[in-house]
């Protein structure tokens, strides 16, 4: 995806990159785990718009690894609001909801 590349190389390519993010991670068991965060970036190439990310996942303890610790595997649902750089009927800046799934596998 564009956006995210634009993130990535927005410091040498814009001058700057901004985030400002929470996080939530709580045990619902002692092999399941609830984690959800929001950030917000910004950029130099647009300073006035905002990318929103919110991510909601599980993770649980699949299996223990031979030094004893546990290997996580993670599923959820990603949202990201952003500038679809498009432009509506009056003219106005278009943005864009997508719904992205995540899985992980935390070593």
């Amino acid at each position: 995806e564009h956006w995210l590349l634009g993130l990535l190389l927005a410091p040498v390519d814009t001058g700057y990159r901004a985030r400002l993010g929470a996080a939530y991670d709580r045990p619902l068991s002692p092999r399941l785990r609830l984690r959800t965060s929001l950030d917000l970036y910004g950029h130099g190439a647009q300073p006035d718009q905002f990318r929103a990310l919110g991510k909601l996942g599980l993770e649980f303890a699949a299996w223990r690894s031979a030094s004893g610790a546990w290997r996580r595997i993670g599923i959820g649902m990603a949202w990201l609001n952003s500038d679809s750089y498009g432009l509506n009927a009056e003219r106005q800046r278009v943005r864009s909801n997508d719904f992205l799934p995540l899985f992980d596998v935390v070593f």
